[in-house]
């Protein structure tokens, strides 16, 4: 699915290592989104196992391929079927239009990349453009961070913004992050990463 969503920088000047989880722009090394927000303490690693590494990944894959219409459901494994009928279920009731996957973004003025994973319209809100980001745990404040960072590399569209959380049991939660919290969601990562930058160049 080709991205339509108007972006700061063209993809192909995006290079993504998925190995290293590490991107670059014209040759240099940026920091990305998460990686920032883990770096300066606001994302708890000790969640993070390698089954629930591996699980999102699956999920994420799964999802992907099921929006671009080729997914193999044969191929899919038993644990994690139930959160792609999650996903499913969510689109199905908010009877979404996905605009962009999995793409690549890049805020040139500040210096960060990541990857963002669904722009959709849904029907319950005509003319907005929502910014969504799939998760397999429950809900974190450095998430509002992580969307707004996200929205900082599409300046002139403000888009509505939410994580969709997805369960083992085959259900989803929407959480939305308020247009009126914004500014200070946009304001705290870039204060994040300010303190990111002045740790590199202290190290």
């Amino acid at each position: 699915m080709t991205p339509i969503v108007p972006r700061a920088v063209s993809l192909p000047e995006i290079e993504f290592n998925s190995e290293l989880h590490e991107y670059r722009v014209g040759g240099v090394v940026m920091p990305s989104v998460t990686k920032v927000l883990s770096a300066v303490g606001l994302i708890d690693g000790r969640w993070f196992t390698p089954e629930s590494r591996e699980r999102g990944s699956a999920v994420h894959a799964a999802c992907h391929y099921l929006d671009e219409g080729d997914l193999d459901f044969a191929s899919v494994a038993p644990e994690i079927e139930p959160y792609l009928r999650g996903w499913e279920t969510f689109k199905a009731d908010v009877k979404a239009k996905i605009l962009s996957l999995e793409q690549p973004v890049y805020n040139h003025t500040l210096g960060y990349c990541g990857t963002l994973d669904r722009v959709i319209e849904i029907v319950r809100s005509p003319g907005h453009k929502w910014l969504l980001d799939i998760k397999t745990g429950g809900p974190a404040d450095w998430h509002r961070l992580q969307t707004a960072a996200y929205s900082m590399t599409f300046p002139h569209f403000p888009m509505r913004r939410a994580t969709v959380h997805l369960g083992s049991n085959g259900r989803y939660a929407m959480r939305e992050y308020k247009l009126s919290d914004m500014l200070t969601d946009r304001g705290d990562f870039q204060a994040a990463l300010r303190v990111y930058n002045l740790q590199r160049r202290k190290a």
